[in-house]
């Protein structure tokens, strides 16, 4: 990996890592149960979810389904490793 590669992950895994505790915040702010927290974090995956298949409207066919599915397992990831405490 090049230097300038390497910089480039450590700063997507940072970014992931602080937006990850950012969001961990704000669902134990708002929500003091923990099933609500769950179901608060789910709804906000739900969203992102949805977001993400609209935002590739302009694009067409393989390309739309392709960077549709990529977007959805990124997603998926990200929220399977925010925990709240």
């Amino acid at each position: 990996m090049t230097p300038e590669a390497l910089k480039a992950q450590a700063e997507r895994t940072a970014l992931r890592i602080i937006l990850s505790n950012v969001v961990a915040q704000l669902v134990a702010t708002h929500s003091p149960d923990p099933m609500e927290r769950r179901a608060r974090l789910t709804r906000l995956h739900d969203e992102c979810k949805l977001a993400a298949e609209q935002s590739s409207s302009t694009l067409a066919g393989d390309e739309r389904r392709a960077l549709t599915s990529e977007m959805l397992a990124v997603l998926d990831e990200f929220y399977k490793g925010i925990t709240i405490t």
